[in-house]
């Protein structure tokens, strides 16, 4: 699923600076590796009242890495929200405490692959209130933990009322204090509070997980590609070869994790030392690829070299300029992208068109028919619960192209921001894309028409059976640069405080290639603007 033992040096990292940081050397210097861990979360790092030590899962693989480096161990109680600094003011080495691996921690960090551990965010309630499904904790109060990720995410899409505290134990005493109405946490640690019976009689946990995500141990930005980000790779694929996790649990009292007996799996096929197929290759780049064992490989990665070839996801109607159909094939922005990341892993690409919508671009990815989705796909959470998404590579503002003569209709003597603030016409958007969620968040007031394509759309604006149409701003300024004259009947306008981030979409235990494709798009030379997909479109 994740990164393995030599993907940072073999893959990702193939031209990662010289210079990077190495501490190994000073940690044995020290004689004295510094690993930042929980002390406030049941079984995984907590406070031991006895012997004041702290224990649990986490403070055991610290002493793991500490034993392979030959060192003694010193563990640094931390919070969720202290985690990053600790490393970036260099008191701490190495962070293992719950850190759910996101993309703005990848970019701010050091996240070593693979993942040791995953886990999704639910809710422990009370059974008398019956929490049934996650829009019930709307205006409701919630506890969490300061410092989640999903905190923000679970506020904007279901309007939950967070109250964020500093630990786990802090929020279960609010919780039955009756201060909140529910604990908003890492399953993986609510399923062990739910282990005392005291609590599971009177509490539970019954919402479906949101956001599975893997936990990652962290490292200072500046180990990247450095021995100590390669050395407890290989630590931590030997934790899942040897079942060190699996006896973890056991000792601790955790119920068994899916993802671990996964992963178990995975490195054992992976660790028998088999050579795998190797790709054809054209240029050096590619032979190096190619020649590589792919045995080593994180097997995302392997799977695809094996096979030989990248299969893309696409939508199943032209979008020009980003894809569509030729004298010479298939072509466009997107279509030569993703060839470029096909190139990059030294395989072959394969465009899978099925799809007949933007949804169903990101279900083919999320049921492994296919290894990416490039399709003009906009970053949504509806989305992101059966994918992964890629950092943005280009980002569009929302917009609207309104019927003149509909919109006088409504607005009366009305500022035009107090009409789209607070519109209550009819909207049109193109069924299953993404901007049916848009519209219905930021338009609660709207009645939202639901087309096939964006043709039919605009063509209700012209015809008034909606007043609007609401898509991103290059969409529209293409319409306008396509018919300078529909200014005339219609009016456009661009909503500057909202964004549209255009992503690729990669499966959700696929990790390793999620990394090989955000650095391929931080590397890749024609970096899309809206100004270039235009000119393209001539």
């Amino acid at each position: 699923m994740f990164a393995w033992t030599l993907i940072s040096a073999a893959l990702i990292f193939l031209h990662a600076s010289p210079a990077c940081a190495d501490s190994i050397d000073d940690i044995k210097s020290r004689g004295t590796l510094i690993v930042g861990v929980k002390s406030d979360v049941p079984a995984f790092g907590m406070l031991d009242e006895k012997s004041g030590q702290i224990i649990g899962l986490e403070p055991d693989l610290a002493q793991d890495l500490a034993d392979r480096l030959g060192v003694e161990l010193k563990l640094v109680a931390l919070v969720s929200a202290d985690r990053e600094d600790a490393l970036k003011q260099h008191r701490v080495d190495v962070v293992i405490a719950t850190l759910n691996e996101t993309p703005e921690r990848r970019s701010s960090l050091t996240l070593v692959s693979p993942n040791y551990y995953e886990s999704g965010a639910s809710l422990i309630a009370r059974r008398s209130d019956g929490f049934e499904d996650w829009s019930a904790l709307r205006n409701r109060r919630i506890c969490s933990r300061r410092g989640s990720f999903y905190n923000r995410l679970i506020t904007i899409e279901y309007g939950a009322d967070i109250v964020p505290l500093y630990s786990a134990e802090i929020g279960l005493e609010a919780l039955r204090d009756g201060r909140c109405d529910g604990l908003l946490g890492d399953t993986a640690v609510l399923s062990v509070l739910l282990q005392d019976p005291n609590l599971a009689e009177r509490y539970e946990m019954t919402l479906p997980a949101l956001y599975p995500t893997g936990w990652s141990i962290a490292l200072h930005p500046d180990e990247r590609g450095g021995r100590l980000e390669s050395s407890i790779s290989k630590a931590i694929h030997d934790w899942h070869l040897s079942g060190l996790l699996k006896r973890l649990e056991d000792k601790w009292n955790i119920p068994r994790s899916q993802f671990v007996q996964k992963m178990s799996q995975q490195a054992a096929t992976r660790g028998n030392g088999g050579a795998a197929p190797r790709a054809v290759v054209k240029d050096d780049e590619k032979k190096r690829m190619a020649e590589m064992d792919t045995s080593i490989l994180a097997p995302d990665i392997a799977r695809i070299v094996e096979r030989g070839e990248l299969i893309v996801a696409m939508h199943s109607i032209d979008n020009p300029p980003f894809f569509y159909q030729g004298k010479d094939g298939l072509i466009g922005l997107e279509v030569e992208m993703a060839k470029s990341l096909a190139d990059k892993l030294g395989v072959k690409v394969r465009f899978d068109r099925q799809a007949q919508s933007f949804d169903a671009v990101v279900e083919l990815v999320a049921r492994k028919k296919a290894d990416v989705g490039i399709s003009k796909l906009s970053r949504t959470l509806s989305r992101a619960r059966l994918v992964r998404f890629s950092n943005p590579y280009l980002r569009l503002r929302h917009a609207l192209i309104l019927n003149r003569l509909e919109l006088a209709k409504i607005a009366k003597d009305e500022p035009i921001q107090n009409i789209i603030r607070d519109f209550n016409g009819k909207i049109g958007v193109i069924a299953n894309s993404s901007y049916v969620d848009f519209a219905v968040r930021n338009f609660p007031n709207a009645e939202i028409e639901k087309y096939s394509d964006w043709q039919s759309v605009v063509q209700a604006v012209h015809q008034g059976d909606v007043v609007g149409a609401y898509r991103d701003e290059f969409e529209i300024k293409r319409l306008l640069k396509k018919d300078p004259k529909v200014s005339l009947t219609l009016r456009t306008v661009t909503l500057t405080d909202l964004d549209d981030a255009l992503c690729i979409a990669i499966g959700p235990e696929d990790t390793a290639l999620a990394e090989f494709v955000n650095i391929f798009l931080d590397q890749y030379p024609n970096q899309l603007t809206i100004e270039k997909a235009l000119e393209f479109d001539n």
